[in-house]
């Protein structure tokens, strides 16, 4: 309770203080007013060089009381009549809103051509990805999923120590994330015609993760998948991919220890639990001794590093990091598709 009061007077202060000192920041629109939608404005409000100036849902008084907790200027349940108002002046519109709803969202706003960044999962199939895909060759603006977990630190100094050989040649991969969901009747991410059930929750994430570290699809996957009413509620997968042997437990049925271990010949990366969000990472050497042991602080829970690359890097940089990161997203959504078998 503390910490959510210090990040809001943090928060209020930096809107104040942006206000006396009159710079050009980037200014965001966000659709949706959800739990991730309150996070990611939460930052961006306390970020000095940008400025959420509207919000869009389709109940008006939750985007009043959205607007007015978060020091937003303009509350509106169409987001075309806020771009208007705005008269188009934005840099980036962040897409919260219900899974199933990405896929028109973003084919509605690439008219405005502006950058949008839209939670995970982007869409809820690689066909829907190859239209996005297809339509954005020749624009100059960008679509990026919100995927914050491929931007922490713990990533990025897992593949530095395999890129300079400390585990040696991969062998293994194993990711377990097992979160029992009690409320599915309530949350709108199981409200979808495509059953997607997990996939349209946190399930994306172990094939996220693992596109961080291979990059060929597998030609077929050992699976056992568990369906509920609200579509798929757990997977177990056993694949190899260019000779790596890659092992996932996903469930909304069960509680478990959330890690994932990277297998080498030379030793074995560990991140602690819950491995997408950890700010904890380790090495150990072929003898399972520990090498290194690393924690970062998340201000923000991690979350504050994507909007950081997003709002400070250079044009030219940001566009390669984020076609890097798109290849990323189609190559988990191309998984996808080969356990649920959409083709």
């Amino acid at each position: 309770m503390i910490k959510k009061i210090l990040k809001m007077i943090i928060m209020y202060n930096s809107v104040l203080l942006k206000k006396i000192i009159p710079l050009k920041r980037k200014k965001w629109v966000v659709i949706g007013t959800g739990n991730m939608a309150s996070t990611y404005t939460q930052i961006l409000q306390s970020s000095f060089n940008a400025n959420v100036i509207g919000v869009v849902s389709r109940d008006i008084s939750k985007a009043k009381k959205f607007s007015k907790k978060y020091c937003i200027m303009y509350s509106y349940t169409n987001v075309d009549d806020l771009i208007r108002k705005i008269n188009y002046n934005l840099d980036y519109i962040y897409i919260a809103s219900p899974t199933f709803t990405h896929y028109k969202l973003i084919l509605e706003l690439l008219n405005y051509g502006v950058n949008i960044v839209c939670e995970k999962p982007i869409v809820t199939n690689i066909n829907e990805f190859k239209t996005l895909e297809s339509i954005m060759v020749n624009k100059t603006h960008f679509i990026v999923e919100a995927l914050w977990s491929n931007y922490l630190p713990t990533i990025n100094k897992a593949e530095d120590w395999i890129e300079n050989d400390k585990i040696g040649k991969i062998s293994n991969i194993k990711i377990n994330l097992c979160k029992k969901i009690d409320d599915k009747k309530v949350n709108s991410s199981y409200r979808n015609e495509d059953k997607l059930g997990i996939f349209s929750d946190f399930g994306i994430y172990p094939f996220a993760f693992l596109a961080n570290f291979i990059a060929v699809l597998p030609d077929d996957v050992n699976k056992t998948i568990i369906y509920d009413t609200y579509g798929i509620s757990e997977v177990q997968l056993s694949f190899c991919s260019y000779n790596i042997k890659i092992d996932i437990v996903i469930s909304s049925l069960k509680n478990s220890e959330n890690k994932a271990y990277i297998y080498g010949d030379l030793g074995h990366i560990e991140f602690s639990s819950p491995f997408n969000r950890t700010n904890h990472v380790k090495l150990f050497n072929k003898h399972r001794m520990i090498v290194e042991d690393l924690k970062y602080l998340y201000v923000y829970d991690g979350y504050e590093f994507i909007i950081k690359k997003l709002n400070s890097s250079k044009s030219r940089n940001l566009v390669q990091l984020l076609d890097i990161q798109m290849a990323k997203t189609k190559f988990s959504l191309q998984l996808l598709d080969k356990v649920i078998n959409y083709e």
